[in-house]
Parts: structure tokens; sequence; C-alpha cells
């Protein structure tokens, strides 16, 4: 699987090169300064929703914060790492494969929230399965909040 990612990126990134040019990512190399000026210095972390976002919003550096990232990176890493190995399969391993990626940036904004939809429909399915109140209640909720909570474009 990670062969088929690999390469699958590697074929879009080749596609970008012919099609718009190889100096595309030349200037993408030199957007990152300003990326990442805006995440460190400017008001942007207020928008954004990931460890590194909590950490600075609570005072820390940059490079605390950016220590603080890559923990949770390392820590979202030895979570799903067994998940690997037991293939759950189906739902269950999209859901858990969205959740960690949304864990592993430090770029998450409000916008890539809607990726928790898939995690909120597997806890959900499980909840139904299970067929009681207590299990489908915090499912129910987090579908529901995770919808209100997200803020609307307009």
């Amino acid at each position: 699987m990670l062969a088929s990612a690999s390469l699958a990126t590697l074929a879009f990134a080749g596609a970008a090169a012919i099609l718009l040019g190889p100096e595309v990512w030349s200037a993408f190399v030199a957007g990152g300064a300003a990326v990442q000026s805006g995440m460190e210095v400017e008001l942007q972390i207020f928008k954004m929703q990931s460890v590194f976002a909590v950490a600075r919003q609570l005072g820390a550096g940059a490079t605390p914060a950016y220590v603080a990232q890559a923990v949770a990176a390392v820590a979202t890493v030895a979570v799903l790492w067994p998940t690997r190995a037991r293939r759950p399969g189906g739902l269950v391993e999209v859901a858990a494969m969205a959740a960690g990626g949304l864990l592993m940036t430090p770029y998450l904004q409000f916008h890539d929230l809607m990726l928790l939809t898939l995690p909120m429909i597997a806890l959900a399915r499980a909840a139904a399965r299970m067929a009681s109140f207590l299990a489908s209640g915090p499912a129910c909720c987090c579908c529901w909040g995770q919808r209100c909570l997200t803020p609307r474009a307009g």
C-alpha cells in the first residue's frame, strides 16, 4: 500500500511538472518560507486546529510547538501501526487513517475537518451494531457536534 501511494504521488508530481512546467516545483518550495512564517508569526494559528496551533495559542514558542507536533505524529504512528498488521479493512481502516492523517500535520485548517466525517460514520456504524443507547449516544453527539462546530462559509 505504501509503495502504491508513493508511486501515485510521484505520478501526480510528474504530471504537474509536465503540464505546468518544472518551475512549478521550485515555486512550491520557495513558497514554503512564507507558509512557515504565517504559521509561526502571524495570526493564522487561530484558523488552525493542529497540535502545533494549540501549543502556539497556549503561548509556546515555535520550536516547542513543532516538538509537540512531532510527538503527536510519532504517537499517531505508534497507535496506527498495529492496525496495519491486523488489517480490519473497510470503513474502520479508512477512518483510522483519516483521523491519523489529521493528527500528523501542523497545517490542519477548519476545512480539513470534513475528513472527520469518515471516523464519525465508522463510530456511528459500530454503535448501531451494538444497539445500545449508551454506545450510540456519543456517536450521534460527535457526528452532530462535528457538523455544528465547523465554521460555515459565507
